[in-house]
């Protein structure tokens, strides 16, 4: 299989309306569950903290940190919370003022608490250019307004004895971040993807986050499924968990066109099966992209790494060859060519855009 890699000085990323490179522009992470409102990137050690106890709370005195009554200290020297609508923004505006801070992590605002509550529209103070506030009256953000995303927890015997993908050393001693499906840690300005402590694997994962947010390396594609998994995504916050097989091995599956979905989704009997089904429609952060054959099925995040620093992989399903050609490809809309297939083994590599209506082949095609 061969490999591409376009690189060019990083920006932040912009939608356009076709399956080729995303263009450059100013990206905002989309929001399929409506009911989170942005991101707020605190200190990992003050997660806890900040969910389990005490909530988000400002200082009463804008510079310095002056706790409100009923407290000792504060997680900021704003007097109102600083949130963003995407991540690398949040963790940007974290670190231009506490720059000596390593790990952070993501918190999503929900508009609606865990006990059903909303927060107030008076409390959302209009935006002063890139700038979003929200301004509780006590200074404070319950708890129940914030969450880290987690929605699945995996068994530690998916990763107990996996070693680090960037070095390959072991990880023992650190099972507690991992398997967190859902939760956005950063190191330094980059996603986690291995808790390794080394600095080689530390500007490793920096350098995947520059790739991933390279516009020239994102795709818009098309994810399939049964409308009561799309609930379940929806209700995770519009994320994706890996499969456990197929045909580049447990990993997100993507088609270059919501036609091709129609024979390659698989879940609860497929398209064709009688259960109602979606077709999502996403930005899919590819990076560097490996070439691969017809089939991939012992492909990992790990061996995609270690074949070369790879962040994604291209099945070839009908034997093009590549270049991938532009969508759609001869014979995909008739059905009569399987396509190629976009392969991704980490959930941060998805944004959902939203549903769009199903394309299948018509009868007699």
């Amino acid at each position: 299989a061969r490999h591409s890699s376009r690189r060019r000085p990083c920006a932040l990323d912009s939608c356009v309306m076709d399956a080729s490179p995303v263009s450059e522009g100013s990206y905002a992470r989309e929001f399929y569950d409506n009911s989170i409102v942005g991101y707020l990137a605190v200190e990992t050690k003050d997660v806890a903290d900040i969910t389990e106890i005490r909530g988000y709370v400002c200082s009463t005195v804008v510079g310095r940190r002056s706790p409100p009554p009923g407290h000792d200290t504060c997680h900021t020297s704003r007097a109102e919370v600083p949130y963003a609508t995407e991540w690398g923004q949040a963790v940007r505006a974290m670190l231009k003022y506490r720059s000596r801070v390593e790990k952070s992590t993501i918190l999503e605002i929900r508009r609606r608490g865990t006990d059903g509550s909303e927060i107030p529209r008076d409390w959302f103070k209009p935006v002063d250019g890139e700038k979003l506030f929200i301004a509780p009256p006590s200074h404070v953000l319950d708890k129940k307004f914030l969450s880290t995303g987690q929605f699945f927890q995996r068994g530690t015997a998916d990763y107990a004895t996996a070693p680090c993908p960037f070095c390959q050393g072991s990880l023992a001693g650190l099972e507690a971040c991992r398997g967190q499906v859902g939760r956005a840690n950063f190191i330094r300005n980059a996603f986690m993807v291995s808790p390794c402590p080394e600095e080689k694997c530390i500007e490793a994962q920096v350098q995947r986050q520059g790739r991933l947010d390279d516009p020239d390396n994102v795709r818009k594609l098309y994810h399939a499924c049964s409308r009561a998994t799309a609930d379940l995504i929806k209700r995770s916050g519009g994320k994706f968990k890996c499969g456990s097989k197929g045909a580049g091995g447990g990993a997100i599956y993507f088609a270059h066109t919501p036609r091709e979905v129609e024979w390659k989704a698989a879940d609860r009997g497929g398209p064709s099966g009688g259960t109602e089904y979606v077709v999502f429609e996403c930005t899919v952060r590819m990076g560097n992209v490996y070439e691969g054959s017809r089939d991939e099925v012992h492909m990992t995040f790990a061996e995609l790494i270690q074949k070369g620093q790879y962040d994604s992989c291209i099945l070839d399903r009908g034997r093009t060859g590549y270049p991938v050609p532009p969508p759609p490809v001869p014979g995909t809309r008739e059905g009569c060519h399987p396509g190629y297939e976009f392969v991704v083994y980490s959930w941060d590599q998805v944004d959902i855009l939203g549903e769009v209506p199903r394309d299948p082949v018509s009868a007699g095609v």
